[in-house]
């Protein structure tokens, strides 16, 4: 399998957000719709991006597949995009498993992710890492959940990612797991829950949360946990609609990029979905890709590099910053 990767638009402006744009200017980008397979229905969606600008992500090994037909047993691999050559390399969810879903990446190329099994299997969710062509499963860090998902890997070899239970619930338990083995949780005030997504490599969290009007804090709120633990959430709210903000991605820059669903009220429909970048602190901006429908922005480097994907996960994309003209 090879990359096929297509410059949709050169120097589009996309957001007034990343540091130039603080400035006074806009921010553009070269934009690349690069698939794991071609076809009509590629089926790719990018999850990370690191320094060198390699992406990895996961793909359905059926290329009829459509987004009405995807189930939870439906075979999903790995990939990786070598940004240096532009190929692909693919890989296997661990042995007995039957998909891949949202792996992330460091500099160095070490992959982790969650894998799950059919449901059938009996397996339920686990963590991996892929390093050197090896999928190794890793040991659930908190006891007494079921199941787990290693989410990202910075360049210290730090691991982020929550633990839950399958049958009965015990709630989300997100964790950081250092080179060492040191296990850490990861602790948001006024949250019921926490989904840790990603880390960066000085230390900075981000994911979503849930909580209560008497916690104070809003159900699926975007947060950004730094190294120090001072904590930014992000919410907004409508009368009919709630909204779930995923903070997906974070440089040490503190660039934040992530996606967000806005579900129905009454009957928790997904009325519309989108791409945003963050900086932590100053509002969101919600960004659209002309061309592309459904997008969701799931990683950034250090350079501004951005991971993600489109039409709920069928197209790969990769934005990067440029001069605007």
């Amino acid at each position: 399998m090879h990359a096929k990767s297509a410059i949709w638009l050169v120097a589009l402006a996309l957001s007034t957000l990343a540091a130039d744009a603080r400035a006074g200017g806009d921010t553009c980008y070269v934009i690349e719709e690069i698939n794991v397979q071609e076809g009509y229905i590629p089926s790719t969606a990018w999850s990370d991006i690191n320094a060198s600008g390699d992406m990895v992500g996961n793909y359905v090994l059926d290329e009829t597949c459509t987004p009405d037909l995807l189930t939870m047993d439906s075979p999903q691999n790995g990939a990786v995009y070598h940004a240096a050559t532009g190929e692909i390399e693919t890989f296997e969810p661990p042995e007995g498993y039957v998909a891949v879903a949202w792996p992330g990446i460091n500099d160095s190329g070490v992959v982790v992710g969650p894998a799950w099994g059919s449901s059938d299997s009996g397996l339920g969710s686990v963590g991996f890492i892929y390093e050197d062509g090896v999928t190794t499963v890793l040991d659930n860090p908190v006891e007494g959940t079921t199941d787990f998902a290693a989410t990202d890997i910075n360049n210290a070899g730090t691991i982020v990612g929550y633990s839950w239970c399958a049958e009965s619930w015990c709630g989300y338990h997100s964790w950081t797991v250092d080179a060492k083995g040191v296990v850490n949780a990861v602790e948001v005030e006024g949250a019921d829950w926490v989904l840790a997504l990603s880390i960066a490599n000085n230390g900075t969290v981000t994911g979503i949360v849930g909580g209560t009007d008497e916690t104070g804090l809003s159900y699926g709120a975007a947060f950004y946990l730094d190294s120090h633990g001072e904590l930014s959430t992000y919410a907004t709210y409508d009368e009919d609609s709630f909204y779930y903000y995923y903070a997906d991605g974070v440089n040490s820059r503190g660039q934040v990029a992530g996606y967000y669903y806005e579900v129905d009220s009454s009957d928790w429909s997904v009325l519309s979905t989108g791409a945003f970048l963050w900086d932590g602190a100053e509002d969101m901006e919600i960004v659209e890709v002309a061309g592309y429908s459904d997008v969701a922005f799931t990683g950034i480097s250090a350079s501004g590099d951005i991971s993600g994907f489109a039409e709920s996960g069928w197209r790969g994309l990769k934005l990067s910053p440029t001069k605007c003209p």
